[in-house]
């Protein structure tokens, strides 16, 4: 079976092993179900590039079929089709054609970057 995976799911998926909690504060998702033959526990994972220890200069979202990467402070970024392109030889990150495709990914990536944060308390007021 493949499954999206992350190195920040290893800490999790070990603790579960052990029979132990998870912290909630922790990002990665416990695996062990797909390591021993069951379904997929991500829908997407997250890749960044460091160049220097405090500031992130990439960041790539990917799914089963997209991958979309942002840089710091560029206009520019790379989105591979991974079904149409495997290989991820063609760039369409200012296709026409997958205007839709980039909007729907930024709005995930979006979404699941603020999820990466966990609420510890329920909203109790309305604004």
């Amino acid at each position: 079976m493949h499954a999206l995976q992350s190195l920040v799911d290893l800490a999790p998926t070990f603790l579960s092993a052990a029979g132990l909690p998870v912290p909630l504060e922790m990002q990665g998702v416990d695996q062990l179900a797909v390591w021993r033959g069951g379904g997929a526990a991500r829908d997407h994972v997250f890749v960044e590039n460091r160049h220097q220890p405090t500031a992130v200069h990439l960041r790539t979202y990917m799914d089963q079929r997209y991958k979309i990467t942002f840089y710091r402070d560029r206009p520019w970024g790379d989105l591979s089709d991974l079904e149409a392109d495997p290989d991820e030889r063609r760039n369409v990150f200012d296709d026409p054609a997958y205007a839709d495709v980039k909007m729907r990914l930024l709005d995930r990536f979006v979404n699941a970057e603020l999820r990466r944060q966990v609420t510890k308390y329920e909203r109790i007021a309305v604004a």
